[in-house]
């Protein structure tokens, strides 16, 4: 079952997605990340899926964002 959850700004954040990491530290790495599932906090637990960063060592790492990052573009 797909989980969803609303970000601050009425956009929805949904299990599966792939969102490209735009935060000012990791723009120059084009890291992508895979939504997973979204726990009652509201953080996701996101799979790495590419990572420039070490030649992409750290690929395939799973970190918690809470969506309402996922959902505003900084």
């Amino acid at each position: 079952m797909m989980q969803r959850s609303p970000a601050a700004t009425g956009r929805t954040v949904a299990e599966g997605q792939l969102y490209r990491d735009l935060d000012r530290y990791m723009a120059g790495r084009d890291r992508r990340l895979r939504v997973g599932p979204i726990g009652p906090d509201g953080r996701a637990a996101c799979v790495i899926e590419h990572d420039l960063h070490q030649g992409g060592a750290l690929v395939g790492r799973t970190t918690p964002i809470h969506v309402d990052n996922l959902g505003n573009p900084p």
